[in-house]
């Protein structure tokens, strides 16, 4: 049979093209790598797309999937300040400060500030 007529009658039936021809051994399967992911990602189905990202879900769980996303924003700030880098900078106990509890001293511009006041 021409290879074009067993083209045009496996994509008839839905069954892909290239796999026909490596299973006739027209074609080395080294030919079916995905040469772009985002093309392979447009000819999906919804239902494609769905079942890999629930196969996605059920292999890496992830506690953030459970998290409500209100949530998310303090859970990734609070992951964020709790992972320290070689150039970062270290945590420093904060230092109280000091005040005391005189009158502020006068400034220009103030009724009583001057020489003599």
């Amino acid at each position: 049979m021409p290879l074009d007529n067993v083209i045009k009658i496996t994509a008839a039936y839905g069954y892909s093209p290239i796999r026909a021809l490596i299973d006739l051994g027209e074609l080395d399967a080294m030919w079916t790598q995905v040469p772009d992911v985002e093309a392979a990602l447009r000819l999906a189905t919804d239902e494609q797309l769905t079942d890999e990202f629930l196969r996605r879900l059920k292999v890496a769980p992830n506690p953030e999937w459970d998290t409500p996303v209100g949530d998310l924003e303090a859970a990734r700030r609070a992951r964020r300040s709790n992972v320290q880098g070689e150039n970062d900078t270290p945590a420093v106990e904060p230092e109280p400060y000091v005040a005391d509890s005189s009158d502020t001293e006068p400034e220009e511009g103030d009724d009583d500030y001057g020489p003599g006041a």
